[in-house]
């Protein structure tokens, strides 16, 4: 019954092809320099984050505090599950916790070092100045 009524339906407009589903952007690699000043009970301190590759696939980074005067910490552990970025210094009892934008230019989020402490770190394009 319902077939009859549908063929006896006149057909004025063509049905259009179905749209492919639109690509997911990839999410962008934390994989770069960023920095970040980390405002720590009125302190003021510029760090910089250096996340590269593992050969093995995965990431391995260091850190330097450029009003400390220390450079290349290493972090214990590097991982970027989707636009999320966790980043451990078991030797400094801390880590970084935060969500890459999808331009791959801002990490949101905290330092997490007895307390919790905002921090955005944006994408360096040139070497940070240490003075």
């Amino acid at each position: 019954l319902v077939m009859a009524a549908l063929s006896a339906w006149p057909l004025t407009a063509q049905a259009k092809p179905a749209k492919a589903p639109a690509k997911a952007k990839a999410t962008p690699s934390a994989v770069g320099d960023w920095s970040g000043t980390l405002n720590a009970g009125g302190t003021q301190l510029r760090l910089v984050f250096h996340f590269t590759p593992k050969p093995g696939g995965g990431l391995a980074g260091t850190l330097d505090s450029l009003d400390q005067d220390t450079n290349g910490l290493f972090f214990s552990l590097v991982r970027q599950t989707g636009a999320k970025v966790r980043a451990e210094a078991l030797a400094l009892n801390a880590v970084y916790e935060g969500t890459l934008d999808p331009a791959g230019k801002t990490i949101t989020g905290h330092w997490a070092q007895f307390t919790l402490f905002p921090l955005t770190l944006t994408r360096m394009t040139a070497a940070p100045r240490t003075a």
